[in-house]
């Protein structure tokens, strides 16, 4: 068999159609992490204004986070609300397709 005709026969045996799906799962997850890193480090921000507005550390907004002002406190807590309310709206229209799976997460 030819080079040509064995690169082809791997092409379609790959499945082309398929070579969106891996990116789109990856982007997927990385839009939806977002979500986390917000309830995670913002309301971490919110409890920890004390000791980051000491902190030398914190003037790097994309390494270390910053002491975030007072009067953002209540915003990024409503939107820590929020989010967290999303990503248990998308939990549960999963549940219904497969209830085992979310017992299982539950307990």
């Amino acid at each position: 068999m030819s080079l040509p005709k064995q690169l082809a026969l791997l092409v379609s045996v790959s499945r082309p159609l398929s070579w969106v799906v891996a990116p789109a799962i990856w982007f997927s997850g990385l839009i939806h992490s977002g979500k986390y890193e917000l309830v995670a480090f913002g309301v971490n921000d919110v409890y920890d204004y004390t000791s980051d507005s000491q902190n030398r550390r914190k003037t790097s907004q994309w390494t270390d986070g910053t002491a975030l002002d007072q009067h953002h406190h209540r915003y990024v807590l409503l939107a820590a609300k929020i989010s967290t309310a999303l990503v248990l709206l998308i939990t549960f229209s999963s549940w219904r397709k497969s209830s085992e799976l979310f017992s299982c997460i539950v307990a």
